[in-house]
């Protein structure tokens, strides 16, 4: 097969999955729903749209939803780092029940997979009659495991099946869903993927428009390695004062680092505005909703490319990507949609990436599943009295970074509890009604407050049947 690349896109790729879809007459109601769009960015800090206080990277598009749509100021991703976050967006679990708790089981294994009889969200939105698509970054299972996309739900498929292999941008393959099996397809060496991704989603949209759809598209951007087009680069180059980042783990030189990240982040906002644009020129921009978020927060610094304190990517937050703290775990979250979403609306309910799950399957019409933890926002969205969350939970398994790292919220206390891998632990209280960026611990000002909060710690964790996540725990 013919190198894949943005030119013969549509002549070779032909994402088409024949047979896969339900029959039209189990679907009679179907064109009376809302096609949805689930965009998830990778790494992207809460202070990195415009619409959320960023003032050196542009985001046109993104602010422009934000300002038609709904605007959420305390939504938190599924956990601190991508595995695991994308498995509770997926299954409406959260970490203390999920199954997938790390980035963890890399080659020769591959991603931990999501079961087979997980009621995760494409399996869900399929049985409902919806033509379902991911494009980007899968990393919930290998072809050949239960978690694979075709075995979740999804009746097409362009991306990387290994979250580790979508560290890069110019590769020679991604993976491709044929026949009802996942294959490899080669990629032109001059093709940037990101740009793949959204000529699939436009590609889908073309061919569904008269159907209803449930589209995921986990873009990879503005994750790891730090590369983007020219087009992109020339926006930013010469703007900022810059420290040339020599590379680590595999990652090439770059010589103008801030200009490339805030390009990569204007690369994605310009592809969500490509996908804006084909929905209004099928008029079917009316009947679609889009929800727009991050997997979690920004990367570390300099180190790896990045620069978040420059860019001021976790806005007031304390923390970044594998932490605990708000900086780590608030990121942005937009719902758009002309028909179905009130205008210009900020919002400031307290919920988390579980929540994404039934939100979606209720907004599509379809049966929320039993034995979740996450809540519909439909209300919120409509602007009706929303049931909250007795309190927020996290717990993160990284061996390799800093231990086991877990935390909770309950309205206005957040809780934070470590045990690093020479086993040393630490507790922490911060009350974030007036202290939002997490300086001043309290908990030996209210050790009442927290041993209450240590308790629903141990209420909402349940052990894993993955051997990945069970030694050392609980902490103590």
């Amino acid at each position: 097969m013919k190198s894949l690349n943005r030119r013969n896109f549509l002549r070779t790729f032909g994402l088409g999955a024949a047979g896969t879809m339900l029959p039209r007459w189990l679907r009679s109601d179907i064109s009376r729903r809302p096609n949805i769009i689930f965009i998830l960015a990778d790494d992207l800090g809460y202070g990195d749209l415009g619409c959320y206080g960023q003032e050196k990277i542009r985001t046109p598009h993104l602010d422009k939803m934000a300002e038609e749509g709904i605007r959420f100021t305390q939504f938190y991703a599924g956990n601190t780092v991508c595995a695991p976050s994308r498995c509770s967006f997926l299954t409406g679990k959260h970490p203390g029940h999920a199954l997938v708790r790390g980035n963890v089981s890399w080659k020769p294994r591959g991603d931990v997979p999501l079961r087979a009889d997980e009621p995760s969200l494409g399996k869900v939105m399929k049985a409902a009659g919806y033509n379902t698509g991911v494009f980007g970054k899968w990393g919930q299972g290998l072809k050949n495991t239960s978690g694979a996309p075709h075995r979740q739900g999804f009746d097409e498929f362009l991306g990387f099946e290994d979250q580790s292999e979508a560290h890069y941008y110019y590769v020679d393959t991604l993976q491709t869903i044929r026949d009802g099996q996942t294959m490899d397809i080669s990629v032109d060496e001059d093709t940037y993927t990101h740009d793949l991704f959204v000529d699939a989603t436009l590609d889908f949209i073309d061919r569904h428009k008269s159907e209803s759809f449930f589209l995921y598209v986990p873009f990879t951007i503005p994750h790891a390695e730090l590369v983007v087009p020219e087009d992109s680069l020339n926006q930013y180059k010469g703007k900022f004062p810059e420290i040339p980042y020599e590379g680590n783990t595999g990652y090439p030189p770059n010589k103008w680092p801030r200009a490339t990240y805030a390009g990569m982040v204007s690369r994605m906002d310009a592809g969500i505005g490509q996908i804006r644009d084909r929905l209004e020129q099928y008029d079917i921009d009316e009947n679609t909703i889009i929800i727009f978020t991050s997997d979690n927060g920004p990367e570390k610094g300099p180190k790896h490319g990045c620069d978040p304190e420059f860019f001021n990517s976790t806005g007031p937050f304390r923390g970044v990507k594998r932490d605990m703290y708000e900086g780590a775990l608030r990121v942005p979250m937009i719902v758009w949609g002309p028909s179905n979403i009130p205008m210009g609306k900020v919002d400031d309910t307290i919920a988390a990436g579980w929540d994404i799950l039934p939100t979606i399957v209720e907004l599509g019409g379809a049966k929320i599943p039993d034995n979740i933890d996450g809540i519909s926002l439909v209300n919120t969205i409509q602007g009706k009295p929303q049931w909250q969350h007795e309190y927020l939970y996290w717990e993160n398994w990284e061996k390799h970074a800093q231990g086991v790292l877990r935390a909770i919220r309950r309205n206005r206390w957040k809780a934070i509890e470590s045990q690093s891998a020479e086993g040393i632990q630490r507790f922490e209280l911060y009350d974030l009604q007036t202290d939002i960026g997490e300086q001043t611990d309290l908990a030996d000002t209210y050790p009442g407050i927290a041993e209450d909060m240590k308790s629903l710690m141990k209420e909402a964790h349940r052990p894993s049947e993955q051997p990945d996540f069970q030694s050392k725990w609980p902490l103590k």
